[in-house]
């Protein structure tokens, strides 16, 4: 059953999170643009690079995946200047269908969760150069350097890039002027939760957990301290380092210039691509500028255009009404083996073959932390309705550690098992029950993967399906076996009743003859997340492997920008949400620490809705550490603990990739680790035939 807060469940599509459709960047393999270094001053840490598994394509050639290497990155590799394409082919058209055109977002410090931009207007400071496999690659900012305690950043920008007015506005392109430190200063500072706690940047608690408040130098010198020692990257790159990914766009000059209500109703970047008409619920337009200084649009106009249903997308590429359109991957299997035998025109162009997109389930509410990570600020936890009464799923520490301060009484644990026992038994008969491979199969059509956990599954480059977690503590001191305290294995098991059954019946929940467990008030939020409309099938396949369990279960429909998320980043969610987390995909480097959503380090920011101590541990840990070895051994450490814990329920995994007709030779992007399923958003590297 589903209990929708919308008429319809597709209002609480959010396939545009974050505003990653407003992010530019170059296609794995152009010519980097042009750096100018400030000499490093730092010890870089060397970073292992992510490795993509190769798949077989769907499409024609696409990006290359990232090579595995070690390499300092502390500083933007100078590159070749890249030379301006052509200008755009006049009068050149695509129309893209999605399934919703949220509304625009001009001022993303004050923009609605889910918030549209056209597409192609604003490029990053920094981006993925493939020649190298830097994720910090030089674009609008040319270079990068950490001081040596790790404590200050710098940050150069390029210059002599103008900010774009929109299409209309031309007259006010003068005043709008070229990039400046203060402009990029103002863009960090406001989406920063620290620096503006009323920040809805959809990057607004990663920037805080990161640094404070940014300052400019001179024209072109941004100085930001940061919170912890941070060798190897900043949140300021496309990449997705440090779980952000957000380009900059203009903020409080474009208030002072063209006054709050226009300056809110268009993004104003310095992409290749200028800001159009867009309607929410309708239509989302970019024009392609006559010339870049990094490289044209080939397509002259952009049209997004909202199709709520798949199947009408799918027509619409089919009769030429639209010329590519976002799908639900459910149905790519069928339109795959179409297009091979001829019976369509249409195809799935993979974006990123051997990039995959990893969907779980979230268990929020998990709330273990007692003092602000970053703040020391006290958090109360208790306080959360999340731990307002005993929840199987949410494991409550403070039953044992605060009994002064806890809501409700605990009585409902068998002999000896402590509350979170008893939860983490629940969690992890779901993980065994699950049928990762029938979902591959039957869902996804063999074109995907399972997933363990949102940290790993096959296709992740610390993938070990013969090791074991381990046994820890909340604080993650690793513990000896014993009793029903023992060691969960990276390849779980799989679609396994009998062993999921035994771990409710030893969690105190036995199931009556035929009938129903005394668990209570179990609901799963669901959306169409980073993954698309398949989450919904997905879903089914999930609540029906619960009732099988003997566990009621309902389907949450809920919008998730404005309700879902409003209570994950207050840490009020107490249901498991089927989406991802800020890993996001399976090149995520073994070197990069936890994400900061993970713990209170992204308050007031957004954040998964649990919170672990021995994560804040590891994140800070990673951070600061310069071997890369070391930091490779950290982070398999917090894949034990997450394995142990289950706090992610990995499902499965996903290529990116759109619908496309025969107008589309291919779509090139730059090589990333996150965002959603259809892994681009630059036009400026569609190639029409």
């Amino acid at each position: 059953m589903r209990i929708s807060s919308n008429s319809s469940r597709l209002a609480a599509f959010a396939l545009l999170v974050g505003g990653l459709i407003s992010i530019v960047a170059i296609a794995c393999g152009s010519e980097a643009a042009t750096a100018t270094p400030i000499p490093a001053t730092a010890t870089t840490a060397p970073v292992v690079q992510p490795t993509a598994t190769a798949r077989p394509a769907a499409t024609a050639t696409a990006a290359p995946a990232a090579t595995a290497t070690a390499a300092p990155t502390a500083t933007a590799t100078a590159r070749p200047a890249a030379t301006a394409t052509p200008a755009p082919v006049k009068n050149t058209e695509i129309v893209f269908a999605v399934a919703q055109i949220f509304p625009v977002a001009g001022q993303v410090w004050q923009a609605a969760y889910a918030n549209t931009s056209p597409m192609g207007v604003t490029e990053p400071l920094f981006r993925y150069d493939a020649k190298t496999s830097d994720p910090m690659g030089a674009h609008l900012g040319t270079g990068w350097k950490v001081s040596e305690n790790g404590l200050e950043l710098t940050m150069t920008v390029r210059q002599g890039v103008p900010w774009n007015a929109p299409k209309g506005l031309e007259s006010f392109q003068a005043q709008l002027g070229n990039v400046t430190a203060q402009d990029i200063v103002d863009w960090l500072n406001t989406c920063n939760a620290t620096v503006t706690p009323e920040s809805t940047c959809g990057d607004a608690g990663d920037f805080a957990a990161y640094g404070g408040k940014a300052v400019a130098v001179d024209a072109t010198t941004i100085k930001q301290p940061l919170n912890v020692p941070t060798y190897y990257c900043t949140p300021y790159t496309m990449f997705g380092c440090l779980n952000a990914a957000q380009a900059p766009s203009l903020t409080l000059k474009a208030i002072s210039v063209l006054g709050k209500p226009v300056a809110s109703a268009y993004r104003i970047g310095s992409g290749p691509y200028t800001s159009g008409e867009c309607i929410e619920g309708n239509r989302c337009v970019s024009h392609a500028l006559p010339s870049h200084w990094f490289r044209a649009g080939q397509v002259s106009k952009f049209t997004m255009i909202q199709v709520p249903e798949a199947q009408t997308r799918l027509a619409m590429v089919q009769t030429g009404q639209a010329d590519m359109a976002a799908a639900d991957f459910k149905m790519v299997p069928q339109i795959v083996a179409d297009y091979a035998a001829g019976k369509s025109k249409v195809r799935f162009l993979e974006t990123m073959p051997g990039n995959l997109i990893g969907q779980s389930l979230m268990w929020s509410g998990n709330l273990w932390e007692e003092k602000h990570a970053r703040t020391g600020d006290d958090l109360n936890p208790w306080n959360s309705p999340a731990l307002a009464k005993d929840y199987a799923w949410i494991g409550d520490p403070w039953q044992q550690l605060r009994p002064d301060k806890v809501k409700y009484k605990d009585t409902d644990n068998p002999p000896g098992m402590t509350d979170m026992e008893q939860a983490r038994l629940v969690r992890l008969a779901i993980g065994v029950a699950v049928c990762r491979g029938d979902i591959n199969t039957k869902i996804l059509g063999g074109m995907g993967e399972v997933l363990y956990s949102e940290y790993t599954g096959p296709g992740y480059p610390n993938w070990d399906p013969n090791r074991k977690s381990g046994v820890f503590d909340v604080q993650g001191n690793r513990l000896s076996p014993s009793g029903t305290q023992q060691p969960v294995a990276w390849k779980m098991k799989d679609c396994d009743p009998a062993e999921a059954n035994r771990l409710l019946d030893a969690a105190g929940f036995p199931r009556p003859a035929g009938g129903v467990r005394p668990i209570t008030d179990l609901f799963i939020n669901v959306y169409s997340a980073e993954a698309g409309d398949v989450a919904f099938t997905a879903a089914d396949n999930i609540v029906s492997t619960f009732t099988q369990l003997g566990l009621k279960v309902e389907q949450r429909l809920e919008a998730y920008g404005s309700v879902v998320s409003q209570r994950m980043r207050q840490r009020e969610q107490l249901w498991p949400v089927l989406k991802n987390g800020d890993v996001n995909s399976n090149i995520f480097p073994i070197t990069w620490p936890p994400p900061s959503v993970d713990t209170s380090l992204s308050r007031p920011g957004w954040g998964a809705g649990f919170e672990s101590p021995f994560i804040v541990k590891m994140n800070k840990a990673i951070l600061g550490e310069k071997d890369a070895k070391k930091a490779a051994g950290f982070h398999n450490d917090v894949v034990d603990y997450y394995m142990y814990w289950q706090q992610y329920t990995g499902l499965f995994q996903v290529p990116r990739g759109v619908l496309v007709n025969e107008r589309i030779k291919e779509w090139t992007p730059f090589f990333l680790h996150y965002g959603d399923q259809r892994g681009a958003d630059q036009p400026e590297f569609i190639v029409l035939k």
